[in-house]
């Protein structure tokens, strides 16, 4: 026999404030969450659990009563505000621990029994995801799943004080949230990306032959863009944009050799990285380490077979610290950008960029899962006490540690010039459009964030 059971859970958020100049009186929000489907020997378990109270919201005697489950269905809290500025926040799991995926099929959010439309400039009152993503109708919790919503409360000091309000504001907030069943309409939630979340995107070039004259090679070289498709967010910018690295680096390694291998390494860098984009997801693209090199040295009086001249008794250092500086128009090289250095490192959390270079800060795999060595956009010039001249493009090595590879050099017991070339993949960084949302996964290794552009 069939039956439809259906369930609800009621979510009352109540809050009473008595202060000086403000006041929240017996704020409650109502979640309601209804399953309808055949429980033959199946189950329908949707809860709250894991209260979590954010850093900085009032205390003490502005607190009656902290945010508690009082049942699997219901929380309660009791705070007072006292000044703007004041807030009170707290994180909230909904669990769905049974055999049914839900989804959302109905919103509601009424102020004292009024729909809300616009709020008091004086007050800021939200119930999101924990990133701040607004929750909307036809969110899916699949079975086994949880979501993590983040109830807010502040009296907002944002404002004129001609603005605050002259008495107590008694408010009664009432949120309803209906899961039902899920169906063919739901969607996974759109979340905004954080730090240190993965996604998946893939280029849209499936191949792009790089001509010698980017990389003083004796042949054209082809890779496949299209083959990195797990990148990781390393870093969010003031206008919204997500930087994201590749989580590996190309099957393909790719060699740069004599006087062009050094001279346009950084424009020729640059130019295959932006090979790696995508359209309508992506506004630029960089070699790990750029961060406005000179593109072309366009002076190669020092290594073009012409002088015997070394520019000088010289090495370039390679600092740990600072932000890279350039000697000579990139001629002598450079001490090494560190901008990206510090945001994978950051993500990654093995190394730290305040002491020495480590063995395994920046290891990377190439799409075979082997450790694997990656070119990054810098040069580097070296002068062995007058003996050689050595011109190099820099790399990370297989065990994640700093390393070069020699270009040009000029050895003074062989009188000639020389030419070298080492083999190196490449692992791109890429800018999203601000406006890049989520789609489905959760944003972890095994289960990356799918992205929307809509």
């Amino acid at each position: 026999m069939r039956r439809d059971k259906r369930l609800s859970i009621m979510l009352t958020f109540a809050t009473l404030v008595m202060c000086l100049t403000i006041g929240y009186a017996a704020l409650s929000t109502n979640l309601n969450i209804n399953g309808l489907g055949s429980i033959n020997s199946a189950s329908w378990d949707i809860h709250f659990e894991n209260i979590h109270i954010t850093d900085g919201s009032v205390t003490g005697e502005n607190v009656t009563k902290d945010a508690t489950i009082d049942s699997d269905t219901s929380i309660s809290y009791n705070v007072r505000l006292r000044t703007p500025g004041d807030f009170y926040e707290f994180t909230v799991d909904v669990k769905n621990s049974g055999t049914i995926d839900g989804m959302i099929t109905s919103l509601s959010s009424k102020i004292n029994g009024v729909e809300i439309t616009t709020l008091p400039n004086w007050l800021e009152y939200s119930v999101t995801y924990e990133d701040g993503a607004p929750i909307q109708n036809n969110h899916i919790l699949n079975a086994g799943d949880k979501e993590t919503y983040k109830v807010r409360i502040r009296y907002n000091d944002n404002i004129s004080p001609s603005d605050l309000p002259s008495e107590n504001q008694p408010i009664n907030a009432e949120i309803s949230i209906e899961i039902g069943q899920k169906d063919e309409n739901g969607v996974p939630p759109a979340h905004y990306l954080k730090v240190g979340d993965y996604v998946t995107l893939v280029p849209d070039l499936t191949t792009y032959t790089i001509p010698t004259s980017l990389t003083g090679a004796s042949e054209d070289q082809t890779i496949n863009p299209s083959e990195l498709t797990l990148w990781r967010v390393i870093n969010k910018n003031n206008d919204g944009s997500f930087e994201i690295i590749s989580e590996y680096v190309s099957s393909q390694k790719v060699y740069f050799q004599g006087v062009i291998g050094y001279s346009k390494s950084i424009e020729s860098m640059q130019t295959i990285a932006s090979k790696y984009q995508k359209s309508g997801y992506t506004n630029s693209a960089r070699m790990f380490g750029y961060d406005g090199q000179t593109p072309v040295i366009e002076n190669t009086y020092y290594f073009d077979g012409s002088t015997r001249t070394s520019p000088g008794l010289f090495e370039t250092p390679s600092p740990t610290t600072g932000v890279g500086e350039e000697y000579e128009g990139g001629l002598k090289g450079d001490t090494l950008y560190l901008k990206d250095y510090q945001l994978v490192s950051n993500v990654y959390l093995n190394y730290n960029y305040d002491s020495s270079y480590g063995s395994t800060g920046l290891k990377a795999y190439d799409t075979t899962n082997t450790s694997s060595t990656y070119w990054i956009a810098s040069r580097r010039y070296y002068d062995r006490n007058f003996q050689s001249y050595n011109f190099y493009n820099r790399r990370i090595k297989e065990d994640g540690s700093l390393t070069t590879g020699t270009m040009r050099f000029y050895s003074r017991n062989d009188r000639k010039w020389m030419d070298e070339k080492f083999l190196a993949g490449f692992r791109p960084i890429l800018t999203l459009y601000s406006n890049i949302k989520t789609s489905g996964g959760n944003g972890t290794k095994e289960q990356p964030y799918n992205l929307s552009n809509n």
